[in-house]
């Protein structure tokens, strides 16, 4: 467990900012979940006009957000309260999944066959491996149990891991450390527990996979860049998107045909000191000249940080709004006709 008062600030700079002024939006129609702690929405769009369209509201703050092969969205949060709820698609109320061993979840992974939940739990810097059935803990990765160089690694492997993605065959699963002296990336080998060190880069947040380019990408906050690494995580790295309309990057996705990169984004304007929050859309079809297309841009995103798709529907992104504990879908048709 990391020292408490140094733990909180690698916290304040991953997830910092102020909730800006922003014009209000009509309400919407909403029931109470007491039994799960959450306020669920029923998902109307604020106006006939809106693009977005609230999926949920929590108590606690959404982390990461990923999609399972039956559409299930799978959300893990942090305070009050560390753990992992599922929205099925026929039902929009978040059940809660695992509570209890989690301490700021902050990566989901899912094996080839869905059946094995991997968890990149920053607060614990450990890695937990669940059945996705039983929700019983099948393994625990951590300093102790991983083999690794202590040449390479003098502290262990795990730094206060933020990022976690599998690459093709899911047989190996790339991390992202954030603890200052440790900021990199390493591949686990999820047969052998065998660590590589794969590539040293400036804080780096979140970390996605583009299955047709072959490469991963990665976000570093501190830097303002996306970086890439190429031939399925074993090539070179180096900054993909410099700065630009990219400020402090948290979420990084591709969409399913992998033509398109979204980049969430918020910070401190030093001018105005307002809050900005918007989402950076560029075409990566060739992967050679990334260009920037639009941003996304709402009084809905409230420092967003994971984004994902689903498998059957390019034309929604969904969104986790850190800083108003809130889920919102963007239809991208529709924003772009706005």
């Amino acid at each position: 467990m990391p020292n408490k008062a140094c733990f909180k600030d690698y916290r304040s700079l991953m997830f910092s900012g102020r909730q800006a002024s922003l014009r209000a939006r009509p309400c919407l129609k909403y029931g109470t979940n007491t039994e799960n702690f959450l306020t669920c929405f029923v998902g109307y769009p604020a106006a006939a006009t809106s693009p977005f369209t609230l999926i949920a509201k929590l108590k606690s703050k959404p982390v990461c957000i990923v999609y399972d092969n039956e559409n299930n969205i799978w959300v893990s949060v942090d305070t009050p309260s560390s753990g992992i709820y599922i929205i099925k698609p026929n039902n929009l109320t978040p059940v809660l999944w695992i509570q209890g061993v989690l301490n700021l979840p902050v990566a989901l992974c899912f094996n080839a066959t869905f059946t094995e939940l991997y968890v990149v739990d920053f607060g614990n810097s450990i890695i937990y491996q669940f059945n996705v059935k039983t929700k019983t803990l099948i393994n625990t990765l951590s300093n102790i149990s991983l083999t690794y160089l202590n040449g390479v690694f003098p502290f262990g492997p795990l730094q206060l891991p933020n990022g976690g993605a599998m690459d093709s065959t899911c047989s190996n699963l790339y991390v992202t450390n954030t603890k200052p002296g440790s900021e990199n990336v390493i591949r686990i080998n999820l047969t052998t527990f065998n660590v590589t060190l794969v590539a040293n880069i400036p804080f780096p947040i979140l970390i996605c996979f583009n299955s047709l380019s072959d490469c991963f990408f990665v976000s570093s906050s501190t830097t303002n860049s996306i970086y890439i690494i190429t031939n399925g995580g074993t090539g070179t790295t180096y900054p993909y998107i410099v700065g630009g309309e990219l400020s402090q990057p948290r979420g990084v996705t591709v969409d399913n045909a992998c033509e398109k990169l979204f980049v969430t984004n918020y910070n401190k304007d030093g001018t105005t000191n307002a809050e900005i929050n918007y989402i950076s859309v560029y075409n990566i079809i060739n992967i050679n000249s990334p260009i920037f297309l639009y941003n996304i841009i709402g009084s809905v995103l409230n420092k967003p940080r994971g984004v994902c798709f689903n498998y059957n529907d390019n034309n929604n992104l969904l969104i986790s709004n850190f800083g108003s504990d809130t889920i919102y879908n963007c239809n991208l048709p529709k924003y772009n006709a706005t």
